[in-house]
């Protein structure tokens, strides 16, 4: 079994208020290989609380301790087409990469190149979600995310994946942005110095509001 960190910030849930907004994060140690012959580990339910597996990763090296704060939306937003709104699942990936990179320009990092391989798998992780109305980082009895980017062709040893969703007015890409960078887990993968390349999938909320589920994946290959 494949030694992994998981931080859960949120758990999934249904909601009358207006806007909610859930997010999760994982970073994990990829083999050389894939490792096709081991059955995927079985999920618990999303916990209420941040837990921590055993033994640890190395957390990926962040800037510095400040650059976890999220910086102020109107900074981060200025430029980013559609940051602000709800659209098409295509411009909602644009203006999360945009803003991802703007924040860590800020942090003086370069920002993640796109990589085809991770933005497929992305991709289809968040319509797996939408379809399968659960969140996290795997289905009961599906692929691990360690399968899922070695599926799509990524080579790389490490891997960083940062999901949410959100209804309402915290479904806009910039309320999802803010909201990672605001959390130290998932601030570590979209600031991190080491993941360099990433791929971004959007899709409908795996609850029933008018709002989208959000993948980032980075890696370093």
């Amino acid at each position: 079994m494949l030694d992994h960190a998981r931080f859960e910030a949120a758990p999934a849930r249904r909601t009358a208020g207006p806007a909610v907004l859930a997010a999760a994060a994982l970073l994990a140690l990829l083999p050389a290989a894939a490792a096709a012959a081991d059955p995927p580990p079985a999920v618990p339910p999303v916990p209420d609380l941040p837990v921590l597996g055993a033994p640890a990763l190395p957390a990926p090296v962040v800037p510095d301790a400040a650059a976890l704060a999220a910086p102020p939306a109107a900074l981060v937003s200025a430029g980013c087409r559609g940051a602000r709104r709800r659209s098409a699942a295509r411009h909602r990936r644009g203006a999360v990469r945009c803003l991802v990179n703007r924040a860590r320009a800020r942090a003086g990092l370069r920002g993640f190149r796109p990589n085809r391989s991770l933005a497929r798998a992305a991709q289809r992780h968040a319509r797996d979600m939408a379809r399968g109305h659960y969140f996290g980082h795997q289905r009961a009895g599906g692929p691990s995310v360690e399968r899922r980017v070695r599926r799509t062709g990524w080579r790389g040893r490490h891997v960083g994946e940062a999901i949410a969703y959100g209804c309402g007015s915290a479904a806009s890409p910039l309320a999802i942005v803010h909201s990672w960078l605001a959390s130290p887990p998932h601030a570590a993968i979209l600031l991190s110095r080491e993941l360099g390349r990433a791929g971004i999938g959007s899709s409908r909320a795996p609850i029933s509001c008018r709002g989208a589920s959000f993948v980032l994946v980075a890696g370093r290959g």
